[in-house]
């Protein structure tokens, strides 16, 4: 499994840094909207990796941050000051403050959030619950569920059109997106 991430540099076509987590199953990542840090989920480690990369050509110092079990799903709020990891195998989703690499909050949304997603104004977001087979979407201030739907297959990854009016969810399994 995966225990590294790396940048591709599409003018030079080539792989221009490598940087190891120490973690096991590195998967989801994302990088904060300043463009500073990189944090990935460490699905067989139940961490999150926080990689500095501010004002560096390459990555510099790196942070593991514990959450919960089995952390695969991941997004960054539009104002860079949470970040929101899904926990597959406790159901819940713990949101950590990149500023201070500090898990600030956990709560539960439902079995398996394989996928988070923030609305582009960063006033919800958006879960994909994939053995409920459901769509939930969060109120992000609050904490609190809005909408919980069915969706007749297992959801996973989410787009959201730049207006945010829109949200598309894939089903795993159906070959389709809703």
């Amino acid at each position: 499994m995966s225990r590294t991430v790396a940048r591709y540099n599409p003018e030079k076509g080539a792989v221009d840094w490598v940087m190891g987590t120490g973690q096991s199953a590195t998967h989801m990542l994302v990088i904060t909207p300043d463009k500073s840090k990189i944090f990935t989920a460490n699905i067989a480690s139940d961490t999150v990796t926080a990689i500095n990369i501010a004002g560096n050509s390459s990555p510099t110092n790196i942070v593991q941050i514990a959450v919960g079990k089995l952390p695969e799903a991941i997004d960054v709020s539009p104002d860079g000051k949470e970040l929101w990891v899904g926990q597959n195998g406790d159901g819940a989703i713990s949101i950590i403050d990149p500023a201070t690499n500090k898990v600030k909050e956990t709560f539960t949304v439902g079995k398996v959030p394989i996928r988070i997603k923030f609305t582009p104004d960063g006033n919800r977001v958006l879960v994909s619950d994939a053995t409920a087979g459901e769509f939930v979407v969060v109120d992000a201030r609050t904490r609190k569920e809005i909408k919980r739907v069915t969706v007749g297959g297992t959801p996973v990854g989410i787009q959201i059109q730049p207006d945010g009016k829109r949200a598309f969810v894939a089903l795993t399994g159906a070959d389709t997106v809703k």
